[in-house]
């Protein structure tokens, strides 16, 4: 091989490795894409857990202050009936 064939083939064989190195390249930011995308549905997926939790504390206190507010009405009607000397039932 003469030194010409030879800078042709040290040419060629740079340039693969250059393709080569952009195709690596190309694949990576991908799989960065891909990893990426998969964080942001995972958080999105955690947001609506947090938002469901905080909805069914809400419904759970709702549901506290609802059965209160019957305990208290319920107490203050069988007062006032004990109070009119009714009798309690």
């Amino acid at each position: 091989m003469d030194e010409e064939q030879r800078a042709a083939h040290d040419e060629r064989m740079a340039s693969y490795a250059a393709t080569t190195a952009v195709a690596h390249s190309q694949q990576a930011i991908a799989q960065s894409h891909t990893a990426a995308t998969e964080l942001s549905g995972r958080r999105f997926e955690a947001e609506r857990a947090d938002a469901r939790r905080h909805a069914d504390v809400f419904d759970a206190l709702a549901m506290n202050r609802a059965l209160r507010v019957a305990e208290l009405s319920n107490a203050f009607s069988a007062s006032s009936t004990h109070r009119n000397g009714e009798k309690n039932v």
